[in-house]
């Protein structure tokens, strides 16, 4: 966001969802993908929680 931007207020809890789902409809990456391209030497560490999250759902 630009400093010189006035930030969008919203009415209700609806409006901000509406909307933040509606620009997450653009992102098509999963959130291992995200996690792994914010932190690329942590990526070990998300091989690990991806293998565990994996068994856990088998359970």
């Amino acid at each position: 966001m630009r400093a010189n931007t006035i930030p969008k207020v919203y009415r209700s809890f609806e409006e901000f969802e509406r909307d933040e789902l509606r620009r997450l409809d653009g992102v098509h990456a999963t959130i291992d993908e995200m996690l792994a391209e914010m932190f690329p030497e942590e990526k070990s560490t998300h091989k690990i929680l991806a293998t565990a999250r994996t068994a856990a759902e088998r359970d």
